[in-house]
Order: C-alpha cells, then sequence, then structure tokens
C-alpha cells in the first residue's frame, strides 16, 4: 500500500479541520433567526435568483471543463484528466455551499440581527469597531466636516 509522505498528511489534516470549521460555520448561521414571513419571503426569492445564477453559470462551466478534460486527456493523460474534473466538481460544490450560506446570512439572519441593533448585525462580519458614516468620509486630519469633497456655497 502507498503510504502519503508526511508534507501530504499534514495537508489532508489541514484540510480536514478547515472542513469542519467550514461546517460549524454553517450551522451556527443556519440557527439564527429568519425573521418574518416577509422577510422570509424575499430572501427566498434572492435565495431562488442565486442557486439561478449557479445554475446557468455551472452550465457554461461544464462544457469548458469537458473542453478541457478532453484536451488533458490526450496531451498529459487520464490521471491529469480525472484530477481536473475532480477539482472543478469539489469547486463547483463548494460554490454551490458557499453561496446558500452566503444568501441565509446576508437575507435572513442579518436583517433579524440589524431589528434588533446595528452593532449586531455589522459584529457578524467586520470587527467591532465603531465608526459612522461621516467619520468614514472625513479625510484624515480634517476637524468636522464629514464630506470634504462638498464644497459650502460662498455667498
Amino acid at each position: 500500500m502507498l503510504m502519503p509522505t508526511p508534507l501530504i498528511q499534514i495537508l489532508l489534516l489541514i484540510a480536514l479541520l478547515t472542513l469542519g470549521y467550514t461546517f460549524f460555520i454553517a450551522w451556527s448561521v443556519k440557527r439564527l433567526p429568519t425573521g418574518t414571513d416577509k422577510m422570509r419571503e424575499i430572501a427566498d426569492a434572492i435565495r431562488e435568483g442565486a442557486m439561478a445564477f449557479l445554475k446557468r453559470q455551472y452550465k457554461i462551466l461544464a462544457v469548458f471543463v469537458l473542453a478541457m478534460t478532453i484536451v488533458l486527456y490526450f496531451a498529459i493523460g487520464w490521471q491529469t484528466a480525472f484530477a481536473f474534473v475532480f477539482g472543478a466538481l469539489l469547486s463547483a460544490i463548494a460554490g454551490n455551499i458557499g453561496m446558500r450560506i452566503a444568501t441565509h446570512a446576508t437575507n435572513t439572519a442579518n436583517p433579524v440581527a440589524a431589528t434588533r441593533s446595528t452593532s449586531r448585525s455589522t459584529s457578524r462580519r467586520w470587527p467591532r469597531r465603531r465608526t459612522s458614516s461621516s467619520e468614514l468620509c472625513r479625510r484624515p486630519g480634517s476637524p468636522g466636516r464629514s464630506r470634504p469633497w462638498a464644497r459650502s456655497p460662498r455667498s
């Protein structure tokens, strides 16, 4: 039996730990409240559109993967062609799972958190640093003008 090298073993362990963390994050996001019926209706429509986009994208991508698989099979060998197809398949699965989790988090869980507190909705994705929109627009060193590009009219 062929034993993987220590580097391969470490990489496989890292991959498994990453998958475990990914499943934990997905589970955490799925547990968040989904809001009112209207929020769920809007989120479902957005999710349906996102899935339709992925389906169309994957149909086009399948043609490319098939063409490249044929080229790789004849140019390099069946092992490389198989690895390419396997990688493309795993990438498609990852994209699908990512889109499902992202549409759930941003279209249901985040608006529900925002109804309770703005800091709760933003703290899920960004570090905890409270900034106002005027602070983000302020030029470093400018005293209080929040929009330095907007000049006051001259009288």
